[in-house]
C-alpha cells in the first residue's frame, strides 16, 4: 500500500488540504474549504470569536473541519504524517494553545505581564488533539506573535529567487513582511486592518460568484466579476464621472473584493476621479454596477490599510540602514497578493516603484507544508530561518510611526505626498506550484446552532447569513461577518454552540 501523508494550510480565507504520495513525493488530490469555517471574514472576526466563545469552541470547529477535509480526501491508508503550516490565529485553534500573545502588542503584554507563549517548532500527537489520524503532526515555527510560520515559508520561497535586496510581502489583515539584505532578514507584521480583504468597505466581500475583481480601461472602465467557476466574466462598463453605464456586461455584481478595491484606486487615481481622500465624482462616490458603489469613507479605510503596509515597509529599509527605493525585487504572496496585479499595486504603493522584478507566488503555506510532509524539509531547518529573523515591532517602531502619520495625512487628510520614482516597467514573473493536485474539490464547512426558534434570528441579519430550519438554523459562512457584526448575538443566539 502507499505510504501516504497530509498537508494542510490553515489561512484567513479557509482550510486548504492535499494527500501526499510520500514515495514519490507529489500531490495526489486536494480539497479547500469555500471559506473559513469559524465565522468572520478576517483575522480580527477569529480572534474575536475565540475572546467571546472561548478558544476551546474555535479549536473544535477547526479539528471537525480539518477530519472532514482528511476524510474527503479518501486515503488509500491512514496517513502516516500531518504537516501543517499557517498563521499564528490559525496554528492557535488548531492546536488549542492561548492567543492572549497574539491580541496585545509586546508593550501592552508587558504591563499586564502576560507570559510569552512558545513559538518553536512542534511535532505533535495528532490523536491527542482530536483529529481522527495516529501519527505526528508536524507544526513549523512562528517568528514571533504576529509573524508566523506562513511568513517562514514566504521567506523561504523568497530567498530563492531575484536580487537584493529583495521584499516581500503578504497582503492582508496583519501583512507580514520580510526584507532580505545580504545575509540579514528583518521582518515584521502590519495592523493593515481588513480593507484589503474586502472587509469594512460598504460592499465589500470575499472572492466568490458575483464579486467584482479587477476593472480594464476599455473606453470606459469594465468590471470584472467572479462567476460560479470563480473566473473573471465582462462585467459592464462604466463611466466614473458622470457614473453612466456606458455598455451591459453577461455578469451581474454582488460587491467588490480587496484586489478590486486595489484594482479601483488604481484606476481612480490614473484618472485623476480620485483625489485622496475626495472622490472627484457625484455624490462622492462611484458607482459601478448592480448598485455597488465605492465611497470617501471605504477611500478612507483602504488608504489606511495601504499607508500601514507602506509605512511597514520603509521601516524595514530604515532599519536595514538602506532606501526603499534601493529594493530591487519584490515577492508577492497570500491569497490578495497571488491574485492581485502587481503594477496595479505598485500604482497605489504597495510594491516600490524601484523593483526590476516582481515574483508572484502560488500558495507558499501549502507547498511548505507539502515539502515539510514529504521530507524535503525539516523542522530544525525552519527554526534556523525563524532564528535568524530579526523582528521589528512596528508597535514601538519610530520609523514605522513617522511613515505612517505621512502615509494617513496624504490618504485621510489630503496633504501632499512626494510621487515615488517609477523605473520603468518591471519583469512580473509568476512562480510554478509543484505542488498543484491532479485535482481539487471545494467543499463549504457547515455551521448549524440548535434553535427551536431559528426564524426569529434569520431576519435581523444584515448579510442574509442565517437561514432557518425546523429544529436549527445554519449560518452561510461566506457571508457572516462573525464577531464584528453580532447582530443575531445581541438577540439571544449563542454562537459558541455549533452542532
Amino acid at each position: 500500500m502507499t505510504a501516504t501523508g497530509v498537508a494542510i494550510d490553515i489561512g484567513t480565507s479557509g482550510v486548504r488540504a492535499a494527500s501526499l504520495d510520500l514515495e514519490t513525493r507529489t500531490a495526489l488530490a486536494g480539497i479547500s474549504t469555500a471559506c473559513h469555517p469559524v465565522p468572520g471574514g478576517n483575522l480580527l472576526d477569529h480572534l474575536l470569536y475565540a475572546s467571546r466563545f472561548g478558544l476551546v469552541s474555535a479549536h473544535r470547529i477547526m479539528i471537525k473541519t480539518i477530519n472532514a477535509l482528511i476524510r474527503d480526501l479518501a486515503l488509500p491508508g491512514a496517513p502516516e504524517v500531518i504537516a501543517v503550516c499557517g498563521n499564528p490565529v490559525q496554528i492557535s485553534f488548531l492546536t488549542g494553545r492561548a492567543v492572549r500573545d497574539i491580541q496585545y502588542t509586546p508593550e501592552s503584554a508587558r504591563s499586564r505581564e502576560e507570559p510569552a507563549l512558545p513559538h518553536e517548532a512542534m511535532v505533535l500527537d495528532s490523536r491527542a488533539l482530536g483529529l481522527d489520524a495516529s501519527c505526528d503532526l508536524l507544526v513549523p515555527p512562528a517568528i514571533r506573535a504576529e509573524v508566523g510560520a506562513d511568513a517562514v515559508a514566504l521567506i523561504r520561497s523568497a530567498e530563492t529567487a531575484g536580487d537584493g535586496p529583495i521584499l516581500a510581502t503578504d497582503f492582508g489583515t496583519n501583512s507580514e513582511m520580510a526584507l532580505i539584505v545580504d545575509d540579514s532578514i528583518f521582518v515584521g507584521s502590519a495592523a493593515a486592518g481588513p480593507a484589503l480583504e474586502g472587509q469594512h468597505i460598504r460592499h465589500g466581500m470575499l472572492a466568490g460568484p458575483g464579486a467584482i475583481t479587477d476593472l480594464a480601461y476599455d473606453w470606459g472602465w469594465k468590471v470584472l466579476v467572479l462567476d460560479d467557476r470563480m473566473e473573471p466574466v465582462e462585467g459592464d462598463t462604466v463611466d466614473f464621472r458622470t457614473g453612466a453605464t456606458l455598455k451591459r456586461g453577461a455578469m451581474k455584481a454582488a460587491g467588490i473584493t480587496g484586489v478590486g478595491v486595489i484594482s479601483l484606486i488604481s484606476a481612480g487615481l490614473a484618472t485623476g476621479v480620485m483625489e485622496p481622500p475626495r472622490i472627484r465624482a457625484p455624490p462622492g462616490e462611484l458607482s459601478l454596477q448592480n448598485g455597488v458603489v465605492f465611497t470617501e469613507k471605504d477611500l478612507f479605510e483602504a488608504g489606511k490599510a495601504i499607508g500601514a503596509i507602506r509605512a511597514g515597509q520603509m521601516a524595514l529599509a530604515e532599519h536595514a540602514g538602506i532606501a526603499i527605493t534601493d529594493v530591487r525585487t519584490f515577492h508577492t504572496a497570500g491569497t490578495a497578493g497571488s491574485h492581485l496585479d502587481p503594477l496595479k499595486a505598485r500604482d497605489v504603493g504597495l510594491i516600490p516603484g524601484g523593483v526590476d522584478r516582481i515574483f508572484r507566488h502560488g500558495n507558499t503555506s501549502l507547498a511548505l507544508a507539502c515539502d515539510l510532509g514529504v521530507g524535503e524539509v525539516r523542522l530544525d531547518a525552519l527554526q534556523a530561518i525563524a532564528d535568524a529573523a530579526e523582528h521589528i515591532a512596528f508597535s514601538t517602531s519610530t520609523a514605522f510611526r513617522e511613515n505612517f502619520v505621512r502615509e494617513y495625512a496624504y490618504w485621510c487628510e489630503g496633504a501632499p505626498r512626494k510621487r515615488e520614482s517609477i523605473s520603468g516597467t518591471p519583469r512580473v514573473e509568476r512562480l510554478p506550484d509543484r505542488w498543484v493536485p491532479g485535482c481539487t474539490a471545494r467543499t463549504r464547512p457547515r455551521y448549524r446552532i440548535a434553535v427551536s426558534d431559528g426564524a426569529r434570528y434569520a431576519h435581523v441579519c444584515p448579510n442574509r447569513a442565517i437561514v432557518a430550519g425546523d429544529d436549527c438554523l445554519e449560518v452561510d459562512l461566506r457571508l457572516c461577518r462573525g464577531a464584528s457584526c453580532l447582530q443575531c448575538a445581541a438577540r439571544g443566539l449563542t454562537f459558541g454552540e455549533p452542532i
